[in-house]
């Protein structure tokens, strides 16, 4: 196993496109690490740069206490799962696991022993002996992982290998990996544009965007405390609501904070209740129901009212369209953001709001 570090990662291209910006990335030893981000932010470029495909521009990149910047990718102890698999179509199973070890001349008792092993860990056992053609999407990824996992490397890298897949092998597979991981403790870097596929698989989240590490963190962490408007609007489905600050201004007394100019809620803390409920210590506003999507235990609400639009995610019985309603937002699930994006921190004394122009206006939250 071993850790990854990147010091000042720079990758400028012939054209002068800067792919990544500056990139000081540390990847714990034995971490399942997700790196994610929209299309075009350079995930993938740094993990072609970590698995020696590109060379950075500036900036060192160290696996475990070795700097690699000019190793070849053989001989950095890593191996690679692809998004199209890139199996040989003329090979059985055992043919597409084996063909690495052949190269690094595995005698062919010990071949045999390794590719059986790693079949049993994978549940290919029973398929040794088909060609990939006969093959589910899903057992060529096996294929795939397997091909990766036989030579034992210290690092995992896996670029948004579950793409090709439907949704309902995709979640199987995800199960899959992170059973893997654990039995294995070994180093995983992945890639994935699929928010869903990070927060459900990752130890640790790097989100990124224009090459730029937008925050590190454990899901959970970037879930409920997410540094910036990208990261608040990135990770969450509905993504979190984020909105202007002067339409809220008036209610809150926050005049000791000028520079807020935007603030944000997640959907399931705003409430939808019948306009004569009463609300203790909330922001309420007049709200009418645009859409409903009834998913079962919960139901997702697109609402219009002062503010604009906003999502709603409620598990309580559906509501009619056209009932009389009122958005409720408690002011503890607030979070407030400058005009560069960042968040704003609230603090019990540098940060006082009282609710003001509401029923109980003037209460000290």
């Amino acid at each position: 196993m071993a850790s990854i570090t990147l010091k000042g990662v720079s990758k400028v291209y012939d054209n002068e496109k800067k792919v990544v910006e500056k990139m000081d990335l540390h990847i714990q030893d034995g971490s399942f690490t997700v790196l994610v981000g929209p299309s075009g932010c350079g995930k993938s470029t740094t993990l072609r740069m970590i698995a020696g495909f590109e060379k950075p521009t500036e900036g060192e990149i160290w696996i475990g206490n070795q700097l690699v910047n000019d190793l070849v990718p053989g001989k950095r102890d890593i191996s690679m799962v692809f998004q199209n698999y890139a199996l040989y179509p003329t090979m059985t199973v055992r043919g597409n696991i084996e063909f690495s070890l052949e190269n690094i001349k595995i005698p062919k008792r010990k071949r045999k022993e390794m590719v059986e092993e790693i079949a049993e860990v994978v549940g290919l056992t029973e398929y040794l002996e088909k060609r990939p053609q006969h093959l589910s999407g899903g057992q060529r990824q096996r294929v795939a992982l397997a091909r990766a996992m036989v030579k034992k490397p210290e690092v995992f890298i896996l670029d948004e290998p579950l793409s090709n897949l439907d949704a309902k092998l995709r979640g199987q597979m995800r199960t899959e990996l992170i059973q893997l991981h654990k039995r294995l403790g070994t180093t995983f870097i992945y890639v994935t544009h699929d928010q869903v596929e990070a927060m459900s698989m990752a130890d640790e989240i790097v989100i990124l965007n224009k090459g730029k590490i937008m925050q590190q963190a454990a899901p959970m962490v970037l879930y409920n405390n997410p540094k910036n408007t990208f990261v608040a609007e990135f990770i969450g489905t509905p993504a979190m609501n984020v909105l202007p600050f002067e339409e809220i201004r008036a209610d809150l007394n926050i005049e000791n904070n000028p520079e807020i100019t935007h603030f944000g809620f997640r959907p399931e803390h705003g409430r939808l209740v019948h306009s004569e409920d009463p609300q203790i210590f909330t922001l309420r506003y007049p709200s009418k129901i645009i859409t409903r999507e009834t998913l079962g235990s919960e139901t997702i609400y697109l609402i219009e009212n002062k503010l604009g639009r906003q999502h709603i995610k409620s598990t309580e019985p559906p509501l009619s369209e056209d009932a009389d309603l009122a958005l409720c937002i408690p002011v503890e699930k607030i979070y407030y953001f400058d005009r560069q994006g960042n968040r704003v921190e609230k603090e019990n004394e540098a940060f006082p709001y009282t609710l003001q122009n509401h029923e109980k206006g003037g209460v000290k939250i």
